[in-house]
């Protein structure tokens, strides 16, 4: 996997397919080619009537530039002209330089004109060409969230996330529908992944914040019992006459699964570290390491957390921390950033990191393949 080099913040950036410079073999002249950037920069700044005024002269000029017409139909859609965008998609198909986007579009214009049985048919029609887009998965997804129904919505993401790993929209949604839910285990992990994979995201903020309210929130001390709350799989429910294979299957449910452990181990770092009624900062640290350090050896471990084990063993623990959870501690922060010797231990934080590949193992960021990992392992 290829990592680029990033700032004092920008832990580990993933570039996927963006539109940084125009290919020099298209057929069109240089002068045509600096405009064809400049429409796409002013769509961009939200000047669609501006952007489509150069694109359909461009259109005219290049009618079989597949970029061309492309943009066009994006400037389309900014203005409302779905039913034109989608007619000039569909006549892009075939082109040999479509791709997954091409039909993610498709099927979003059927979606805007209110038509989302033909929407996901032509998402589907897009993975017979691409099965391992991200894209069209997560538009799956948007489909069925846009419906409210939600796990079907999370299955899509998820499924996003599997084929897709580098794809980072796939975090981002499932991270908002897992915190929100009562699973938010799996919405604190997505979450970090996305901001390792892409820090320069506007949403790791706001969902970094969130991680560290789901803490707060099903961390509660009551009558010197500590009760710990991110998965429902501590609860095991099974059929009213459930025959004997059903309670094994709900038991290996609920125990072989990453959730349980990883829920148990956060109470019993809450209670070593001394929680009473809150987190700061410090303790919120002091719990993170003592569970990766708990569970990053174990069955049940991710590549995330065998990550949070070497970034302890670095001695980066505090400064990588403060990098991905800073805003949800705004005094700390400060502090923290006043200090000169702390700026300089996130530029050598940054240095390590520049070396580090991750994730390392495709095949398990995903929680839908770790499980099947997992199951597997228990039935040899």
């Amino acid at each position: 996997m290829n990592t680029t080099k990033r700032t004092i913040l920008s832990l580990l950036v993933c570039i996927f397919c963006t539109l940084n410079a125009f290919p020099k073999n298209y057929p069109m002249s240089e002068v045509d080619n600096a405009r064809l950037g400049h429409a796409v920069e002013l769509a961009d700044q939200g000047q669609a009537d501006s952007s489509r005024y150069i694109l359909e002269e461009l259109v005219k000029k290049y009618p079989e530039n597949y970029l061309v017409n492309y943009e066009y139909t994006y400037t389309l859609c900014q203005i409302g002209e779905f039913k034109k965008a989608n007619k000039i998609l569909r006549s892009l198909e075939n082109h040999p330089e479509a791709t997954a986007r091409l039909h993610a579009m498709i099927g979003n214009t059927y979606d805007y004109m209110g038509q989302p049985s033909k929407a996901l048919k032509a998402y589907q029609n897009g993975l017979k060409k691409f099965p391992n887009s991200g894209i069209l998965y997560v538009e799956q997804g948007n489909l069925y969230l846009n419906q409210r129904k939600y796990n079907e919505a999370l299955s899509y993401y998820e499924k996003s996330i599997e084929v897709d790993p580098m794809y980072t929209t796939g975090y981002l949604r499932a991270s908002m529908l897992y915190l929100s839910s009562s699973e938010p285990v799996w919405g604190m992990i997505y979450a970090e992944m996305l901001f390792l994979l892409n820090p320069e995201a506007q949403e790791c903020a706001v969902l970094n914040k969130h991680v560290v309210e789901a803490l707060r929130k099903n961390i509660k001390n009551e009558n010197d019992t500590l009760h710990v709350t991110l998965t429902h799989r501590n609860n095991i429910y099974m059929p009213k006459k459930a025959k004997a294979n059903d309670v094994m299957d709900a038991l290996l449910s609920a125990y072989s699964s990453f959730e349980v452990p990883y829920e148990a181990n956060v109470g019993i770092a809450a209670k070593i570290h001394g929680y009473k009624d809150t987190i700061d900062f410090d303790l919120f640290t002091k719990i993170r390491a003592t569970v990766a350090d708990s569970i990053a050896g174990s069955v049940y471990t991710l590549p995330l957390f065998k990550f949070h084990k070497k970034v302890i063993e670095a001695g980066f623990w505090l400064p990588y921390n403060m990098a991905i959870y800073g805003s949800a501690f705004p005094v700390e922060y400060e502090s923290y950033m006043s200090k000169e010797e702390n700026v300089s231990q996130l530029k050598a934080f940054a240095t390590w990191l520049n070396l580090y590949d991750f994730p390392n193992e495709r095949e398990q960021v995903s929680k839908n393949v770790y499980e099947r990992e997992i199951l597997r392992k228990l039935d040899d």
